[in-house]
């Protein structure tokens, strides 16, 4: 024994081995550990686990769901844990000094030259695990047969292991990964040399495994006859010796099996008059897997949830499920395979399972097809196309397709004639992910020879993203949204997932295109009644609604806006979508802006800034520029100096990023706190002619009213100039954007004509902010100010 420890081979039942497994925990980054009995041996384990710091616990999943361990285990913490994890809980920790701006400086200087590039959902579950760390210290990912992960979750602990990418994650040095697994021959366990194994129970050990089950009244020489008849495996003793009657003497292993099922016969003959019911509840519940999700159950029961929920109740009392806060599983695998063996008509309830799963989880295609395939083959056709919109997501996250999943996807594509459907995708996403959006449209155009409308409809999807993106004017913008609108309306009938999507990209292109509220308010109240009896379950149901809730200041009063931004933060605080968290953060300190709640707008933008840095891991450009212009503008209306150095630095990252509108709004905002700062005319109207020559582009009535109302205060402050400003404001005076409802077209219209009354007599500066602050509108960030910005856009 001693000298096996030595070779690295420990075995648990041995009480000295925890402290030798617990110090290799603590020294090692990654720790591989063998156990044949692995559900026996974590109790071990997990014993361990529990005197850690933060122990992060994920299992496989049978279906197969991208990145399901980490999601699963993520929001299983949050839920247990969720009020100690909280960014503003680190607010008391840190002091923001805009005099130290290394942090911009370091973003500029490293968003080009990024070794790894992840999509938004593995950089949301880096930059959650960089958030525990940095609440927590150590964190701990225990994970359960890891090699049998999905593919996204593969790929990732693969990066968790590679000392370039924890170069750019330094917190994560803090992070230690241990794998659990019966066999370590899998190709994804190739990078590891040294793996820990807790060899299996020995005949000297059978005293202390039977005071473990509390068993020790049992004869040694039955306890003996119990091992080898199980051959020592921990799993069969515990369940025959649970189930030992008084009758029994002894078996052999050829026996095994029939006893166990002899026991569970008698068991449900006990039942009674509710036998039946049972037996059909728990055949049906055996195809959803070990863990049994109640919804689709109920579906294929096709009986009230009452009748689930109490069937359900009478098996927990017999032993065969067992309930586990909001889950029911079976109470073994043992359980699970007798009446597996039971069920009828296994096709057709596979079939009715897939349907239920498209009902209740429309954008899990993994689930629909795990059962798909698992009924008749008539089916395949059906699943041929799931696996396209699977590889479609693969596709669209920038992620390569799994090969096994690859090959699987090739065979069913020639047979059911998918196969130049692929092509021409692949060849679309080749060219949208590298900005060539002309020839994306046309390879899209050029394709319209295939007889599945729902990827068919896909396709159209994409047309629309790519016809968007290449707008060079108004007319391309318009019909860019029409084509969105008819993917929209088609899709209500063929797929609940793309309907819902298209109908939040198709609110986004209203808010930004033409501006016309009722009919995104429209498309809004139909979602949201769409996913409401979603809300409970499906996380993507949720996750749209707080995505809404983000879009509200666009489309409803500013006080309301506010209430859903921070319904939207607070929940996706608490869930592994860090990147929504942040965009909620934006869009709330907007809302508060224009509200004039300026000290809790500046509370939220110090915790932004102080985070800021995670942005520079996803290249994520854009969430830099809406997160620095709702900064910079909550300091600024906070009376917090900003040091030129900043302002600069934050000018280099606009000025890197190609032409684009999206910089009108920002650039907007340096050259007003410049000038209020500095009181640099020509630099700030500088910057002014940048976001003429942006508009030039697409001629929006919404920049231009901006960028002229603010030329105008400039020109005004300039006393060469007034003369020019006055004309401005003349043709000003009683317009405002169109995208506005009227009480804020009454606000803006108020406000110019104010400004035109003063600068007619010469008033200065200070003179007219003290009229406008006289004024009842509710838009203090527009009303009270001579130089202004309105920065609802961001909150879109």
């Amino acid at each position: 024994m001693d000298n096996s420890r030595e070779n690295g081979i420990l075995f648990s039942w041995q009480r000295q081995d925890k402290n030798i497994i617990k110090e290799k925990i603590q020294t090692n980054k990654l720790l591989a550990i063998k156990s044949i009995n692995l559900n026996f041996e974590q109790l071990f384990l997990y014993d361990i686990f529990s005197e850690l710091s933060t122990v992060i616990q994920m299992e496989k999943n049978a279906f197969n769901l991208p990145f399901f361990p980490f999601y699963e285990s993520l929001n299983e913490y949050y839920k247990s844990d969720f009020e100690h994890f909280s960014f503003k809980s680190l607010l008391s920790n840190l002091v923001v000094d805009l005099t130290q701006s290394e942090t911009l400086k370091y973003i500029i200087d490293s968003i080009e030259n990024r070794d790894f590039m992840l999509d938004e959902k593995s950089q949301g579950i880096i930059n959650t695990l960089v958030k525990l760390v940095s609440l927590n210290g150590n964190i701990y990912l225990v994970c359960k047969y890891p090699h049998l992960f999905d593919d996204y979750s593969k790929q990732l602990l693969k990066f968790l292991q590679n000392s370039r990418f924890i170069e750019e994650y330094p917190k994560l040095r803090y992070l230690t990964l241990i794998f659990l697994s019966d066999n370590f021959d899998d190709v994804f366990y190739n990078d590891i040399n040294r793996i820990i194994e807790i060899i299996e129970p020995q005949e000297r050990d059978i005293p202390e495994i039977f005071h473990m089950f509390g068993r020790n009244d049992i004869e040694k020489d039955f306890q003996l006859a119990i091992f080898q008849l199980c051959d020592g495996n921990l799993n069969k003793m515990e369940y025959f010796i649970n189930n030992l009657s008084s009758e029994i003497i002894a078996f052999t292993q050829q026996k095994f099996e029939n006893a166990v099922n002899m026991m569970l016969t008698n068991k449900l003959r006990s039942i009674g008059d509710n036998s039946r019911d049972v037996l059909r509840v728990l055949t049906t519940a055996s195809e959803l897997g070990e863990i049994i999700d109640l919804l689709p159950l109920i579906k294929v029961i096709d009986h009230d949830r009452s009748f689930v929920e109490d069937t359900l109740e009478i098996s927990e009392r017999y032993n065969f499920t067992i309930k586990d806060r909001d889950t029911v599983k079976f109470a073994n695998i043992f359980v699970k395979r007798y009446f597996e063996k039971l069920i009828k008509y296994k096709r057709v309830i596979n079939k009715k399972i897939s349907d239920a799963y498209s009902e209740l989880y429309p954008s899990n295609y993994e689930v629909r097809l795990f059962f798909l395939e698992k009924s008749s083959s008539e089916m395949l056709s059906e699943s041929c196309d799931l696996l396209i919109l699977i590889w479609l997501n693969y596709k669209k996250n920038g992620i390569e397709c799994p090969p096994d999943l690859k090959l699987k996807l090739d065979k069913y594509a020639y047979r059911f004639h998918r196969t130049e459907y692929i092509k021409v995708m692949e060849s679309f996403f080749l060219s949208f992910n590298n900005q060539n959006f002309e020839n994306a449209v046309s390879i899209l155009d050029a394709y319209s020879e295939i007889d599945s409308p729902l990827l068919m409809l896909e396709k159209d999807y994409f047309t629309g993203l790519a016809y968007y993106k290449l707008s060079r004017n108004k007319e391309d913008l318009d019909n860019a949204l029409l084509y969105m609108k008819d993917v929209q309306h088609r899709s209500k009938e063929i797929s609940i997932a793309l309907y819902e999507t298209s109908s939040l990209t198709l609110i986004s292109f209203i808010i930004n295109i033409t501006g016309n509220c009722s009919a995104a308010q429209k498309i809004e109240r139909e979602v949201i009644y769409n996913i409401s009896y979603r809300i409970e379950y499906d996380y993507s149901a949720k996750d749209n609604l707080h995505r809404i809730y983000r879009k509200y200041a666009a489309l409803h009063p500013i006080e309301l806006a506010v209430q859903k931004t921070e319904k939207s933060l607070n929940y996706f605080e608490k869930t592994p979508l860090t990147n929504e968290y942040y965009m909620a953060v934006v869009n709330h300190i907007g809302n508060l802006l224009h509200l004039g709640e300026y000290d809790v707008a500046y509370s939220f933008a110090k915790l932004l800034y102080c985070h800021l840095d995670v942005f520079h891991y996803s290249n994520n450009k854009k969430m830099i520029i809406y997160s620095l212009n709702n900064i910079l503008i909550a300091f600024f209306r906070a009376s917090m100096l900003i040091p030129k150095e900043l302002l600069m630095q934050y000018i280099d990252i606009l000025d890197t990023i190609p032409e684009n509108p999206t910089k009108i709004i920002p650039y907007l905002t340096i050259a007003i706190i410049y000038y209020e700062q500095f009181e640099d005319i020509l630099y700030s109207i500088n910057l002014l002619k940048k976001t003429k020559k942006l508009n030039n582009l697409i001629a929006d009535s919404y920049y231009k009213y901006y960028i002229l109302i603010n030329e105008a205060a400039l020109l005004y402050l300039d006393s060469k100039s007034r003369q020019k400003a006055i004309s401005i404001m003349e043709d000003l005076k009683d317009s405002s954007p169109e995208l506005y409802r009227d009480s804020i077209r009454k606000c803006l219209v108020e406000r110019a004509q104010i400004i035109l009354a003063s600068m007619r007599i010469g008033k200065n500066k200070t003179t007219i902010e003290n009229e406008l602050g006289k004024t009842n509108c509710r838009y203090k960030l527009i009303m009270n100010y001579f130089l202004f910005s309105d920065i609802q856009f961001w909150s879109e």
